[in-house]
């Protein structure tokens, strides 16, 4: 299939700024030698209490996110980047200017990054509220009715989500291996859907969106997996409290007493025909192993946890439910290998990571879901080598509500932590070249080299990760701004 491609030159109107750069500051200076002097001693003040925090255990109550860089400059400085930008100066602006956070919340805007996927070094898809970027360098081009996209966890497939269903494909320029409609009978409105995940085997496919549930797909042939009998129906509520009641555990129960159920595309009618409309689950979502053998699924008021499926021939066989830790089920993650599932379940800004062994439980019929991380509501994940970072352990990025924490498979202290301000929507890393990308409630979307820590002063965190530059997509700005 041949995408046709759009340059977007200009993502809205106008240069963003607020009228005139501010006036100087009382001496007469602009504040622009002040600028990196400050940032960068609250950074390495924040990056020492980490250090006692976390390799000492002591204790700090330093503001992690403290930034007194006024408003005022703030604006003063993004409009000498923006400048330099226009004149194709990026880099001068990266060394003039070290990029902040907080100084721009009177810019910052959510335009609604939600999915990321790195194609090489300086390519990616960017899923945002108008549709899906393709970043190339120094350009950015809106693909043609491509809403979202999900790639495997070899990187080999992409799946393009599509108005009327799913193109797979190894190339965006490339012939479509498949091409999946929605389900007969089921309206799905394409930008409503929260997850999208493809296995290895480019033919199984999994999607989540609150108005049409929880679906699988093998080639083509599509399987209702929430709401259905004994999954997301009225009996969920009244174990409501059994399951607020998990988080005061140490170690999460799994439940094997799943009641087998029939599921199909006649039980999302006769439901939607009952209750008269849509289902309106709350934050669906779903993943499905690289292999392909397993599906985990969830959604807000899913009280008792997350619920894992395997998919056999004749379809998907109920095998397991993880009890929720915090309040209520928020996200799920396959390793590369298929041998672990990570459940994060949400309280406020706050949450808990299990990781459930798979292998463990097919080998030796162990269920088990210990916590990896007891801090981070779940926004998204990214494994990452462990070996790279001299750990012979899995190392599993979890990007949570401004901050990061990269934690091993065994769980213990961070590897590393990061500070990113805004909810981490997304989170990629391409063996191939190395690098990672992290995108943000913040409009910004950052490339980083995840094995090598950030010059001291420059970020904050406990060993922060290395940014080569930032981009910066506001609606307010003529155009993307690389920084």
């Amino acid at each position: 299939m041949r995408i046709v491609r759009k340059v977007l030159s200009i993502l809205g109107g106008g240069r963003g700024q607020d009228g005139a750069p501010p006036p100087p500051l009382p001496d007469g200076r602009s504040g622009f030698e002040d600028w990196n002097a400050i940032g960068r001693t609250e950074n390495l003040a924040v990056c020492r209490a980490l250090d006692d925090v976390i390799d000492a255990e002591g204790e700090t109550d330093i503001d992690l996110s403290v930034d007194s860089r006024s408003q005022g400059l703030a604006s003063a400085v993004l409009d000498e980047v923006v400048a330099l930008n226009a004149a194709g100066r990026w880099r001068d602006a990266r060394k003039r200017f070290d990029p902040a956070y907080r100084p721009f919340r009177r810019q910052i805007e959510d335009v609604g990054l939600r999915t990321v996927s790195l194609l090489g070094p300086d390519r990616f898809l960017l899923r945002f509220d108008e549709g899906v970027l393709l970043i190339d360098e120094e350009n950015a081009d809106l693909l043609d009715d491509i809403v979202t996209f999900a790639r495997s966890a070899d990187r080999r497939w992409l799946a393009l989500v599509i108005p009327s269903g799913i193109v797979v494909t190894t190339d965006l320029d490339g012939p479509a291996a498949a091409t999946w409609n929605w389900p007969q009978d089921v309206p799905v409105d394409a930008s409503d859907l929260r997850s999208v995940a493809i296995a290895d085997d480019g033919r199984r496919l999994v999607i989540a969106g609150d108005e049409i549930g929880i679906w699988l797909c093998r080639d083509g042939a599509w399987t209702a997996l929430a709401p259905r009998p004994g999954v997301g129906d009225d009996d969920d509520e009244d174990e409501a409290d059994e399951g607020s009641e998990a988080g005061e555990r140490e170690e999460a129960a799994v439940e094997r007493e799943v009641e087998a159920c029939e599921i199909g595309v006649s039980t999302y009618g006769a439901r939607r025909a009952r209750q008269g409309g849509p289902h309106r689950l709350d934050g669906s979502h779903v993943a499905i192993s690289p292999d392909g053998r397993f599906v985990a699924y969830g959604w807000q008021d899913a009280w008792p946890g997350h619920y894992l499926d395997r998919v056999e021939d004749e379809g998907p066989v109920p095998l397991a439910r993880i009890d929720a830790v915090s309040d209520y089920p928020y996200s799920v993650h396959f390793s590369r290998d298929g041998r672990s599932l990570f459940a994060n379940s949400r309280s406020g800004a706050n949450g808990v990571t299990q990781r459930l062994d798979l292998a463990a439980f097919e080998e030796r019929g162990e269920w088990v879901a210990r916590p990896v991380d007891e801090y981070l509501r779940g926004y998204s994940f990214c494994e990452i080598p462990g070996p790279s970072l001299g750990i012979e352990d899995g190392v599993v990025w979890i990007g949570g509500a401004g901050w990061s924490h990269a934690v091993r498979f065994s769980g213990g202290a961070p590897v590393f932590t990061h500070f990113f301000g805004s909810a981490i929507t997304g989170i990629d890393y391409d063996p191939a070249c190395g690098r990672a990308v992290v995108i943000s409630a913040s409009g910004m979307v950052h490339v980083m080299e995840p094995f090598a820590e950030a010059e001291p002063g420059l970020e904050r965190g406990y060993r922060p990760r290395r940014e080569l530059y930032r981009l910066i997509l506001w609606n307010s700005l003529d155009r993307v701004v690389r920084w």
